[in-house]
Order: structure tokens, then C-alpha cells, then sequence
């Protein structure tokens, strides 16, 4: 599959007794467009609000050739459960990992009509082949 998560003692705030969830792609980069994005996701039901504000502390680890990226990616579905086909997404919001440490990332995510839940996909976006990840804490969702 390319992916696998941990958990990590290290936090964006310091506090061991929380941590982290690491994600590591580990998939081989698309010959044609030496991209690859891998990341796990969690599906919010019944989500029926005009907009949601995501807030989500992020550590992408720089790779070899100087071109990782973390962040977040957001599937809208009729469905409840996030299963059949997408209703739509939104664009995806990635911090580059050159700069390290920890970041915060905010957006503002506007569902397309008649969406009942989200998808939302916590993301390592690489080129090389090598290992990549990234470490994510304090995630927020909350209607607007």
C-alpha cells in the first residue's frame, strides 16, 4: 500500500504524555509525474454545515532531494458513511518540509451540496522513492 502510521511521543506543544500520529510513504513515485501523495484517513459522518474550519499542527520531515510535503486533503460524499462516489473536493493544503519544525495549517473547507460526510486525509506528498513522512498533532474540525 505505501502508508503506515505511528505514533510518536514528540508533540507540536512538548507533551510526551500526548504525541503524535506519524505517517510514512513509503510508495515508489510515479514515473510520469515523479509525484506521490499517501496519507490515512478518518470519515465524519452526518456533516451537513455550509463550512468547516480544520486546524491541524504539522511536521513534514524534509527528504533527500529537498521535496516533501504534509498536510491535509478533504473528500466531500452523499453518503454518510464516505463510501461510493465523491460529491467533490476541496483543494488540498500541503507545508512544505524544507523549512522544518512544527507549522500550523488552517483552512476553511466548503462542502458541495447534498454532502452528508468528509473524508479527511492526513497526507505525506513526496517525488523520490525513498521513505518520506511526517508527523501531525492537534487536529480540529468544527462547523462555521
Amino acid at each position: 500500500m505505501g502508508v503506515y502510521a505511528s505514533f510518536s511521543a514528540a508533540d507540536a506543544e512538548g507533551n510526551p504524555q500526548s504525541g503524535s500520529l506519524v505517517v510514512n510513504n513509503t510508495a515508489q513515485a510515479d514515473p510520469t509525474s515523479g509525484l506521490t501523495m499517501k496519507g490515512v484517513s478518518m470519515c465524519l459522518s452526518n456533516t451537513t454545515a455550509t463550512a468547516y474550519q480544520l486546524y491541524l499542527e504539522v511536521n513534514p520531515a524534509a527528504s533527500a532531494d529537498g521535496f516533501a510535503q504534509a498536510g491535509v486533503a478533504v473528500a466531500f460524499f452523499p453518503s454518510t458513511d464516505c463510501s461510493g462516489p465523491q460529491g467533490g473536493m476541496a483543494p488540498s493544503t500541503l507545508l512544505d518540509g524544507s523549512a522544518g519544525g512544527w507549522r500550523v495549517l488552517q483552512q476553511i473547507v466548503q462542502p458541495v451540496g447534498g454532502t452528508n460526510s468528509l473524508l479527511v486525509r492526513l497526507v505525506i506528498g513526496k517525488l523520490t522513492a525513498t521513505a518520506v513522512q511526517g508527523s501531525f498533532d492537534n487536529l480540529l474540525i468544527r462547523p462555521r
